[in-house]
């Protein structure tokens, strides 16, 4: 028997031995462990307000709170991209996870499994609209719910209880479809989007305009041009308008979960004003199609016209273009020098805390906003990850954390960076170990 999965059972017994304070300790496990967003249950309903943390975890005051009531018999978890995209494919049926197990042996024996009252839940992480969409057989939770997670008791009888645990964290997945472990993109449209597309379907006897033939297609850039046509519904010449840094801020101004899209589409906008060159109703167009290509994907509101608008009206009306020239930042810290007490940290939190002495310098003596997302964003890596790191950082007094940011506000969290701010300031501030950093 695997030690460490012997080791996780006697725990989840000791938790359902222990009641609500169990409870709490397996929480607060899932949520450092795996950046779980958890929540209490009384049966199967949430115990309060539980829809914030859709967009934000709960801290662990925040758990202490809630799991100190008495009429908490179990726990649930919020998937999606609070809880660093996590999946779950709940099968309400036996036989169809069997089948399901069947024909994907391998995967059956990795993916973290919860035996269910009726069937299983499989978990994994990837990349899909935070939604659930039901199937024959159970339903795909993807986001915008949640779901009773070991070691909660069943209302009817029985409980959850790990099958196949998650020892070494959640796998991703590139291509849940192929594995059987979620629904095609076109299954998945909200329902005004599959009507709009059956009306369109209906009207196909229409004449279909042609596109005007585009001469320029042979000048430089056209491999990106035809990229970008493939995305969006007419041709775009972009070539010779594209700023080498355009494609970099598509993708770190992505949203990672509902109730984002108003707010990146603004600061990608903003960004996107900042960079040199003529900025035009094509360009931005061009832009924009870059930027939609992956977060349709992602938001809850699926309307490219609304969207659309959204961002060319945020682009006229932005006070200032460029806000933080995140790329520029980036090539400059590659000059900044690491504090020697920082030597043994990862790369990636290396690269963090040079960004973070740009910043200072750039702010002089006041503190400067970063977000888990951002610093994420920077590294390729996710949200949960570069909110870990700014985590790290203010335990070990590179950051002090000035105010805690939300992404319920779209604001995100001020800080100082200590080395510059007492070398070249020289103001010395104690570090606040005991804050924790927001967004």
């Amino acid at each position: 028997m695997n030690t460490s999965r012997s080791c996780y059972r006697s725990q989840a017994k000791r938790h359902e031995d222990s009641g609500v304070a169990g409870l709490l300790s397996t929480a607060l496990d899932y949520a450092d462990r795996y950046g779980w967003s958890v929540i209490p249950v009384t049966k199967k309903k949430a115990v309060g307000q539980w829809k914030k943390y859709q967009a934000d975890r709960p801290t662990v005051a925040d758990l202490r709170k809630m799991f100190s009531r008495r009429s908490v018999t179990g726990l649930a978890l919020i998937s999606g991209g609070v809880s660093d995209r996590l999946r779950i494919r709940d099968y309400d049926v036996q036989s169809a996870y069997d089948e399901w197990a069947a024909s994907h042996p391998t995967l059956a024996k990795e993916l973290p499994t919860v035996k269910t009252r009726k069937g299983a839940h499989v978990y994994y992480r990837a990349d899909l609209p935070d939604c659930v969409r039901k199937c024959g057989d159970g339903e795909v939770r993807a986001g915008g719910g949640y779901t009773l997670a070991p070691p909660s008791a069943h209302p009817d009888g029985g409980g959850y209880a790990w099958i196949i645990e998650p020892s070494n964290g959640i796998p991703w997945l590139d291509d849940p479809v192929s594995e059987g472990l979620a629904l095609p993109a076109e299954d998945v449209l909200p329902r005004k989007a599959r009507v709009r597309s059956e009306i369109q379907d209906a009207s196909s006897f229409q004449e279909t305009p042609q596109k005007p033939q585009n001469p320029s297609n042979t000048s430089p850039g056209v491999s990106e041009t035809s990229r970008l046509s493939s995305i969006a519904p007419c041709e775009v010449d972009y070539s010779g308008g594209q700023h080498p840094d355009l494609e970099f801020l598509a993708k770190l101004h992505q949203p990672t979960g509902g109730g984002q899209r108003h707010r990146r589409i603004f600061d990608y906008a903003q960004a996107v004003k900042g960079l040199p060159g003529e900025w035009g109703p094509r360009e931005r167009d061009a832009a924009f199609w870059l930027w939609w290509a992956d977060a349709k994907h992602v938001v809850l509101t699926n309307d490219d016209d609304l969207s659309f608008a959204e961002f060319h009206g945020a682009f006229e009306r932005v006070q200032f273009a460029g806000g933080i020239d995140w790329p520029d930042v980036l090539r400059r810290s590659q000059a900044e020098a690491l504090p020697v007490d920082e030597a043994g940290c990862p790369l990636g939190t290396q690269t963090i805390i040079r960004v973070c002495a740009v910043l200072q310098r750039h702010h002089g003596d006041k503190p400067f906003y970063l977000s888990g997302e951002i610093a994420g964003g920077l590294l390729g890596k996710g949200l949960w990850v570069g909110g870990q790191i700014l985590r790290t950082l203010v335990r070990r007094g590179v950051l002090r954390l000035v105010e805690k940011g939300s992404n319920q506000t779209g604001k995100a969290s001020t800080y100082f960076y200590l080395p510059t701010l007492h070398e070249v300031y020289k103001i010395t501030l104690r570090a606040d170990r005991k804050k924790e950093p927001g967004p």
